[in-house]
């Protein structure tokens, strides 16, 4: 079979600093080509090269991309333009920054329509549209038609965005971390969207992605990179089960194995008391819903429905569910950062204001909180010791000297060395800022620390390295941890104990250990089934 797209001998470089060391590759149609590494690996750069889009900053120093013959590399950018989306789309990670947020889904998916066909009609362009809004397995497409991005949730986002990439019909598809940050259900129809694709259109796919179990699931070859360079290549099922390189095998350790109990050791006695350290009773969290163009319709959604459960002193607690069943929302309420409606949520006995403002000073510190997206939540101008100064400084008032201790101490209880107080955000990798995000949250000494999805999109080798701090953490400094998780394997090997919630309810909770070995729930079973390797199957 002769290659859809082939590179050969491809380095590009960042000032002196090469980050695709002469990689060479080929696209087969009909087959998905996975293509795993950690972050600054040069995957993405890899990608968008053949899409002939280069990153500022970076020059193409050697190799070509081929496609029907010619070099893509050195077409124009009017030729380019005839050549993206029409024939190589592209599914960006963050369907957010592929949709426009001023735009309705049906326009945006008749805008590339036209784009690609000016002959089609408007009318033409709607049906077609509609078409795609199925095609891509999401119901009632006359509603999604006339909703805004930010009016439905993230997994039909990105479906809305494979609808817009395979709306001219390409021959490749490059798929960059398609599934990041979506539970494990929507991750699984995802996958079967993006095979139906692929066995019914013969599409060439580069599936782009630092998540091994899941590319696992739908690769037909696999290439992994390393500092830029292919350090190995092969089909998919011989290079999961005989890796030949020594990178292969250490990403392939670092997995967690959802059918493999966790270790024992980090793992201190959990004390149950009258007076645990966070109490949830009956616990009600609504909000006002909006129409279409924003105003509010007089009606209130109910995200958290009468939830109640409480957390050991030491212990490890996991929220888990897919998307939309109020992980989050629990966890900003037991911060004081979503006001709750009604119920009560105490500490240690004492019950917490509804909301940030009406807590005491001594309330805050007690709780700390990891956010998601250390990006977001890391001041990009400030240097890190004055980023965890700062948190300090919000509690209590402290000399400079003082204030570089704790800044110190915090550093060194993330396993990061005292120089970083002098990096900038942007000069950490994903998994260092995400460290900083911990100390940050850490400066106070609480004893209580939340921790929101904080493992989304970071590799697997720096998944393990996380969960051992968070352990090592609970351990030394006598933590309680809330833990909100997508991802059942990670949440398998850190866990105590696990609330399982749908909807806003709480299906079930109990010891991790007993949710995950039969007789399973019926949603628990569902959302184990979806889980990349997982032997457990669904009924449904």
């Amino acid at each position: 079979m002769s290659p859809l797209l082939t590179i050969e001998n491809l380095t590009v470089s960042y000032g002196q600093h090469e980050v695709v060391q002469d990689v060479s590759l080929q696209l087969y149609a009909g087959q998905v080509t996975g293509l795993v590494g950690e972050s600054g690996s040069g995957k993405t750069t890899l990608a968008l090269c053949i899409l002939g889009w280069h990153p500022k900053g970076s020059r193409v120093d050697g190799g070509w991309i081929e496609y029907k013959g010619h070099n893509i590399l050195q077409k124009t950018n009017k030729e380019l333009s005839r050549i993206r989306g029409a024939e190589i789309a592209y599914v960006p990670q963050n369907p957010g920054a592929g949709l426009n947020p001023t735009r309705r889904v049906g326009t945006l998916l008749t805008e590339i329509i036209r784009q690609h066909d000016p002959s089609v009609s408007a009318a033409t362009a709607r049906m077609r549209a509609l078409g795609l809004i199925e095609r891509v397995g999401l119901p009632m497409p006359a509603e999604l038609f006339n909703r805004y991005p930010h009016q439905i949730s993230g997994g039909q986002q990105q479906r809305i965005t494979i609808a817009m990439a395979i709306a001219s019909n390409p021959s490749i598809l490059i798929l960059d971390e398609p599934t990041t940050g979506l539970d494990t259900s929507t991750q699984k129809e995802v996958l079967s969207l993006l095979r139906s694709i692929r066995d019914l259109q013969a599409v060439a796919m580069l599936y782009v992605t630092h998540d091994l179990p899941l590319v696992k699931e739908i690769a037909n070859n696999i290439a992994v990179m390393k500092s830029g360079r292919l350090v190995e290549t092969g089909a998919a099922t011989d290079v999961f089960a005989n890796p030949a390189n020594e990178y292969t095998k250490h990403l392939l350790a670092c997995v967690p194995n959802i059918d493999r109990p966790a270790e024992s050791t980090n793992r201190p006695a959990v004390h149950q008391t009258n007076s645990p350290p966070i109490a949830i009773d009956g616990l009600i969290v609504e909000y006002d819903t909006t129409s279409q163009i924003g105003f509010k319709r007089g009606t209130r959604k109910r995200a958290v429905d009468s939830v109640s459960f409480s957390i050991a002193e030491g212990e490890i607690c996991a929220l888990v569910g897919e998307s939309g069943s109020g992980k989050s929302t629990i966890a900003r309420a037991v911060a004081g950062l979503v006001p709750y409606t009604s119920g009560c949520i105490t500490c240690r006995g004492k019950e917490l204001a509804p909301n940030l403002r009406g807590r005491s000073a001594a309330d805050k510190q007690n709780i700390g909180f990891v956010f998601q997206n250390p990006d977001l939540s890391l001041n990009p101008r400030r240097r890190v010791g004055h980023i965890l100064a700062d948190a300090l400084a919000s509690f209590e008032t402290v000399t400079a000297g003082e204030a570089r201790q704790h800044v110190a101490r915090c550093l060194e209880e993330v396993a990061l060395p005292t120089s970083f107080e002098r990096r900038y955000p942007h000069e950490l990798s994903g998994g260092q800022r995400q460290r900083v995000a911990i100390a940050r949250s850490l400066i106070a000494k609480p004893k209580i620390l939340i921790c929101d999805e904080i493992l989304t999109a970071l590799d697997v080798s720096v998944q393990a390295g996380i969960v051992e701090l968070l352990l090592n953490l609970r351990r030394d400094l006598n933590l309680t941890l809330l833990f909100i998780s997508h991802d059942l394997a990670v949440v398998r090997s850190i866990a105590d104990r696990v609330v399982v919630l749908r909807g806003g309810k709480v299906v079930t909770l109990g010891e991790t250990e007993t949710l995950y070995r039969p007789p399973f729930d019926p949603y628990v079973r569902h959302l184990l089934s979806a889980v990349p390797g997982s032997q457990v199957h669904d009924e449904a």
